[in-house]
């Protein structure tokens, strides 16, 4: 798992809506909260974590898996491990507006069918190239099998 130790403060501070980390060593907060840990039904949950969810995010942060529109993507290993409740092996971190809000973020299936769910094949492609994401898993995504 991502050396969270020299990036980020990983002990949380509880807030009304979840638990707050941070920040990660670009300053960024994020705030794991409980409407994606089973407390409202519909929502996607992780089954991971909240310093685990956390390390996600800083890894994404850290090394930029971000898209066009400022969503940062992550799995929880190259070969993408499930993460979430219902086997989602992808999370988004959707682009937040203020620069002192925290993000946020949840478990994404690109089978689902939404685009939304799936980051751009450009990205997957780079994180292939890189070696933060294995070709096997990295073709799942872009036929949205993952």
């Amino acid at each position: 798992m991502y050396n969270w130790r020299t990036v980020s403060k990983r002990d949380p501070i509880a807030v009304e809506a979840g638990l707050q980390f941070g920040p990660t060593a670009s300053g960024k907060l994020y705030l794991s909260v409980y409407t994606h840990r089973g407390r409202v039904p519909g929502k996607s949950c992780w089954q991971v974590s909240p310093p685990e969810e956390f390390d996600i995010f800083a890894m994404s942060d850290d090394q930029d898996w971000s898209d066009a529109d400022g969503h940062y993507w992550g799995a929880r290993d190259s070969d993408g491990s499930p993460l979430g409740t219902q086997g989602e092996r992808l999370a988004k971190f959707p682009f937040t507006r203020g620069a002192t809000s925290p993000w946020h973020g949840y478990p994404v299936t690109p089978a689902s069918g939404r685009p939304s769910e799936a980051p751009p094949d450009s990205l997957v492609e780079e994180l292939v190239a890189n070696g933060q994401l294995s070709r096997t898993f990295a073709r799942k995504i872009q036929t949205r099998r993952a």
